[in-house]
């Protein structure tokens, strides 16, 4: 049986030790879609699903656990999937629920339409958890504490940083440490491919640090933070106003010939200037029936990820790094799946 599985923990800025880290938790999250993909059962959304909440548990990522913290001091979380066929299905703006993506998993399991109803593929708040109990879902162990030191005092030091940028503030040296801690944005991802050859992208994310409670981002965006086709998957991590901007998931799936140059040639052919510079993706792509390309590029410092086949024994797990000088840092390795 032919299967890939591919994930990673955002693009961002990290220290070694904590990369390292990363590494790690990819390569769990990888076996664990493994040995579902293994099972006869299981489906490219089983596996998928059950990676995502290894990211999700780890208090490491800004997902689940540690998710970042809103402006009034909310955790607030969301995730999405996409499939050829269940479709797209997002949720967000949950307010501490530990496994976004199992309120996903259960709305992709229902049917498009029951009688005359026609089943939402986007909710968000406390409808989502509404939606659930009254379709049946349990939501027991569902809802915790996601705070963590790290996500705590990334919160002090946003507002710290915001506070000073006030109008009414006098001017004041800005702390680079407080600027740089801000600009990590890590919304984990994972794309699995199965036996049949199906393909399922998932995101999950706490959004921006600091954000304002009613804020959406791109994993709730179909094209923006996830997208399938029969040949590709693709999910998208960074700045999600810039990547609901330019609808980056599907703009990804559309130039994926660009190859090693696709990042670049999407920044380029956009009219809008990219003024964060922290978008990054990891493209799953069937060249051949059993040929497969993983394509990972981003533009900020550095993004772990990690990628199991059928053809290895282990997982594999690389921090890609942008060079000084490069716009864009990329990976690109085909395998031929046994």
């Amino acid at each position: 049986m032919s299967y890939f599985v591919c994930v990673h923990t955002g693009v961002g800025k990290s220290s070694e030790e904590t990369n390292k880290s990363f590494r790690k938790l990819c390569k769990r999250a990888c076996r664990k879609a493994v040995t579902l993909l293994q099972a006869q059962n299981a489906s490219a959304l089983d596996a998928a699903v059950a990676a995502v909440k290894i990211l999700e548990d780890s208090n490491l990522t800004n997902a689940g656990v540690g998710s970042s913290i809103a402006k009034d001091g909310s955790v607030l979380t969301e995730a999405a999937v996409a499939s050829c066929s269940s479709g797209f299905h997002s949720a967000g703006c949950l307010k501490n629920v530990r496994n976004p993506i199992d309120v996903v998993n259960f709305m992709c399991r229902l049917p498009s339409v029951e009688g005359t109803y026609i089943n939402p593929r986007i909710l968000v708040g406390e409808g989502a958890i509404d939606f659930i109990k009254e379709k049946g879902g349990s939501v027991t162990g569902i809802i915790s504490n996601l705070y963590t030191a790290r996500s705590t005092q990334q919160f002090r030091n946003a507002r710290k940083y915001f506070d000073r940028r006030k109008p009414h503030k006098k001017k004041a040296k800005l702390d680079t440490e407080v600027v740089e801690e801000h600009r990590v944005l890590d919304t984990v991802g994972v794309v699995c491919m199965d036996g049949t050859g199906e393909i399922v992208s998932a995101v999950s994310s706490g959004g921006s640090t600091y954000k304002f409670a009613g804020r959406l981002g791109q994993c709730c965006v179909h094209g923006a933070g996830v997208y399938v086709t029969s040949e590709a998957g693709v999910v998208t991590t960074g700045n999600g106003e810039e990547i609901i901007q330019r609808m980056l998931g599907i703009e990804v799936i559309r130039n994926k010939a660009d190859k090693e140059k696709l990042m670049e040639c999407i920044v380029e052919r956009d009219p809008i200037p990219l003024t964060s510079q922290s978008v990054g993706f990891l493209l799953l792509e069937k060249e051949d029936s059993n040929i497969v390309t993983l394509n990972v590029q981003h533009t900020l410092s550095d993004m772990t990820f990690g990628y199991q086949s059928s053809s290895m024994n282990v997982p594999n797990a690389k921090t890609l790094r942008k060079d000084s000088g490069f716009k864009v840092a990329t990976f690109l390795e085909t395998q031929k799946l046994c």
